[in-house]
């Protein structure tokens, strides 16, 4: 008998497996079609640039499972992190909102990083095809939308994954300029910031908000003098 404290995965490798392992070290050419059965859209605003274009999409969260199902971690070779366990705080609170609140995913996920050679697409602008499509800031948000909803799965939850949209920007690389720099060097700029602690995600309570305006109205009795509340780091500066 199987232990039942161990996940296993089976799989049939028929002759069209093997030929996408036989593909596996080519790159990665994604149809939307195989993967989703609604168009796809992007808006792509003319940049001026010779070296790269641009594209926005809203990538749902069907097509995301998807193609994590199928390629897994070749989508985040040219990412700086693979997945780091539903355990980290971050993705603990992606989970949740994935079975708890779906359709606020998009207001409250900062999004993907993509780069793509080119976006191929249908007479009617929708996506035919990604070419050598790579995530390269945002693996923690598409692998938990996997582990997410096979998780629910087993614990009798449910993700509605109709619900689920992803702001995407996509970097489209074109031929003369060294691509392998520019995906390092946009992972690096994605995952750039000033380090956020708690005391900043509070900041905007409304009693804090109260405090601040409060500060600037009524002067210290015995001194005449105000008081500064700093509500947000650097304000007074």
């Amino acid at each position: 008998d199987l232990d039942s404290n161990i996940d296993y995965n089976f799989r049939i490798y028929d002759l069209k497996e093997l030929q996408r392992l036989h593909k596996s070290d080519q790159k990665l050419d994604i149809d939307v079609k195989d993967y989703y059965n609604k168009p796809i859209k992007v808006l792509k605003p003319e940049i001026g640039s010779s070296s790269y274009g641009t594209a926005i999409a809203i990538l749902p969260g069907e097509f995301l499972y998807k193609i994590y199902s199928d390629f897994g971690g070749r989508l985040l070779e040219s990412n700086v992190r693979s997945f780091l366990s539903a355990r980290v705080k971050i993705n603990q609170g992606i989970k949740e909102t994935l079975i708890k609140a779906p359709e606020m995913f998009l207001a409250y996920n900062n999004g993907l990083c993509v780069t793509v050679s080119e976006i191929i697409l249908n007479e009617d602008g929708s996506v035919q095809t990604f070419k050598n499509f790579q995530i390269v800031n945002g693996g923690q948000t598409t692998s938990s939308i996997y582990f997410a909803t096979q998780d629910a799965k087993k614990t009798n939850n449910f993700v509605d994954l109709n619900k689920v949209n992803v702001m995407t920007k996509i970097t489209e690389i074109r031929r003369n300029i060294d691509a392998v720099k520019i995906q390092s060097t946009i992972a690096e700029n994605s995952n750039l910031q000033n380090a956020v602690k708690q005391s900043d995600l509070s900041s905007n309570e409304e009693y804090l908000i109260n405090l601040h305006t409060c500060s600037k109205k009524f002067r210290n009795p015995t001194s005449n003098n105000y008081h500064y509340f700093e509500r947000t780091r650097g304000q007074y500066q």
